[in-house]
């Protein structure tokens, strides 16, 4: 049997041949590979954010048990120093004062990074107990 020069196949040949399906496999490998990395870099994110937002709602309910022990209700965070905040309006010069407690919260992170967040309030007229 003569092989056929112009590419063109007979009328009794079917299926596609070995370049044909070396190509078509070579073609899918690199979209899926495209795809795994899409995701994969997708959930590295989602796994950053959580753990962001973790250290968050933990600094904040610190921070609420620090307001909590201002108002002379039980807490776990102690503050030891208060505050004075001046307020000056640029229209009319007026200045007020108000005092209160400045509180500081520090989350670090508990996965073994160096990552830390600071949450900082001001909670006005209050006192310690």
């Amino acid at each position: 049997m003569r092989p056929n020069l112009c590419g063109f196949r007979g009328k009794h040949e079917q299926g596609f041949t070995l370049v044909e399906v070396l190509v078509a496999l070579a073609i899918i490998v690199i979209v899926i590979q495209m795809f795994t990395s899409v995701f994969t870099g997708g959930l590295r994110t989602i796994r950053g954010v959580g753990a962001i937002s973790k250290s968050i709602a933990e600094g904040q309910e610190c921070m609420e048990n620090a307001i909590i022990s201002l108002n002379g209700q039980e807490g776990v965070v102690e503050v030891t120093e208060p505050w004075v905040v001046a307020i000056q309006f640029p229209d009319s010069g007026a200045v007020i004062e108000t005092p209160g407690w400045k509180i500081d919260v520090t989350v670090s992170e508990d996965d073994g990074s160096e990552r830390e967040l600071t949450l900082t309030t001001f909670v006005a007229g209050t006192s310690s107990q």
